[in-house]
């Protein structure tokens, strides 16, 4: 049976605490500390009054006194009385460790990136709300005892936008991740892709007069071996949003070859909802379609209908009045085929290879070595494998790097 005390020191009789103990002989004797047993309804009272912030200790007679533990000593009237400032202080302590808490499980659960993508939820975003929990841990702009509201995405879900949508599938990376023993490489390349939708490239949209943002910045969401890549059409000029997403594709397959690995696609046109991780809307169901059934070799497939807009644009207009100004047929030719080219099957095709292989061999010429050695000895790896799917794709991209090199050379003969 339970026996219940309080205890203190015998030296200078400072209260220490409450005890319950089963079996008193070894602990009660201890010569250190007094031992004085209560009842266990008035031990329960006095539990109650620590747990309510109570400080408890004793007089010179050895009784019990109890205070609240925001008090003071007052000399004057020799009676203890509220201490506002220490009450404050510690209500602030606590919202500081309660801040803390939550940002270390957005942190810890995977989440402390959201807070950098782009948002148009009503306040407070995860951008405030970020922000509200590193300034309370920081002590500043401390106004509130309660913690920021946390975005509520569910009840903040916007209506679908019409969108120009990429839905990019990297090629052979499950083999890869199957037979990879460092996944912290593999998880680190998914991120930087991620990572490509916190920064935004400038357009020429302040140059033409145009009233919509000269800035673009696209939802990006990764999943698997899978990307998704949206841009509302009412942010930007259709050949701003084709230029910056040409861009972006060339960095995966960048990063995708030096990887031993390929990207294949479909771009097209559609209505959309894409926050925070959620991509749906059948803009998507016609990208994926468009890379799953259609594109077949790792090239990216822009729809007809994005085509159509396009060459309707003022800005494909102005194109066509360069080349009205007395170019040659095959200056002409490269400037329709900046963004794009017809295959031989006329399926319209982003230009990602061209660029790949020019800025390899303007900027580092290793690089191009590594891309071209990398194709190359995956080729030879195939064949030897008698995989033939897998071989006619990388001799599809062998072909178009080696095309592509061939016309980079016309016009920058003096890249290596």
């Amino acid at each position: 049976m339970a026996r219940y005390y309080y205890y203190y020191t015998n030296n200078d009789n400072k209260f220490i605490g409450l005890v319950d103990i089963m079996n008193k002989t070894s602990q009660v004797n201890n010569e250190n500390f007094t031992y004085v047993e209560l009842g266990k309804e008035e031990y329960n009272k006095l539990k109650l009054l620590m747990s309510k912030r109570g400080v408890i200790w004793l007089d010179e007679d050895r009784n019990l006194k109890i205070r609240d533990r925001f008090t003071k000593y007052d000399k004057e009237t020799g009676t203890w009385v509220p201490d506002v400032e220490a009450q404050k202080a510690d209500e602030r302590q606590t919202l500081i460790n309660q801040a803390q808490t939550e940002l270390n499980d957005w942190e810890k659960n995977g989440n402390g990136y959201l807070y950098k993508e782009p948002t148009e939820l009503q306040q407070p975003t995860v951008t405030d709300y970020i922000s509200s929990l590193k300034n309370i841990v920081s002590g500043i702009d401390i106004i509130s005892t309660e913690l920021p509201k946390k975005p509520d995405f569910m009840n903040q879900l916007q209506e679908p936008q019409e969108c120009i949508v990429a839905f990019i599938d990297l090629l052979g990376f499950k083999k890869i991740v199957q037979q990879s023993s460092n996944h912290n490489t593999i998880l680190k390349l998914l991120h930087s892709f991620k990572s490509m939708s916190e920064y935004s490239l400038k357009t020429d949209a302040s140059k033409e007069g145009d009233t919509k943002s000269p800035f673009l910045h696209p939802m990006i969401t990764v999943f698997s071996d899978n990307i998704v890549i949206s841009y509302p059409i009412e942010v930007g000029t259709y050949d701003s949003i084709l230029h910056d997403l040409l861009n972006r594709i060339l960095q995966i397959a960048q990063q995708a070859l030096e990887n031993d690995f390929l990207i294949r696609g479909g771009v097209a046109k559609g209505f959309l909802y894409h926050k925070n991780g959620v991509a749906f809307g059948d803009a998507l169901v016609k990208a994926y379609e468009l890379e799953s059934e259609h594109a077949i070799y790792p090239r990216v497939l822009i729809s007809q209908e994005i085509i159509s807009d396009y060459e309707k644009s003022s800005e494909f207009q102005r194109r066509l009045e360069l080349l009205d100004k007395g170019n040659s047929q095959l200056i002409q030719k490269r400037l329709k085929e900046e963004l794009y080219t017809i295959d031989t099957d006329g399926q319209y095709v982003l230009n990602y290879i061209y660029y790949l292989v020019l800025f390899s061999r303007m900027s580092d010429s290793t690089k191009f070595h590594l891309y071209n050695g990398k194709i190359i000895t995956n080729i030879e790896s195939f064949l030897k494998k008698k995989k033939l799917k897998e071989l006619s794709k990388w001799q599809w991209i062998k072909y178009y790097f080696d095309k592509s090199y061939e016309i980079s050379k016309i016009f920058w003969p003096n890249a290596y």
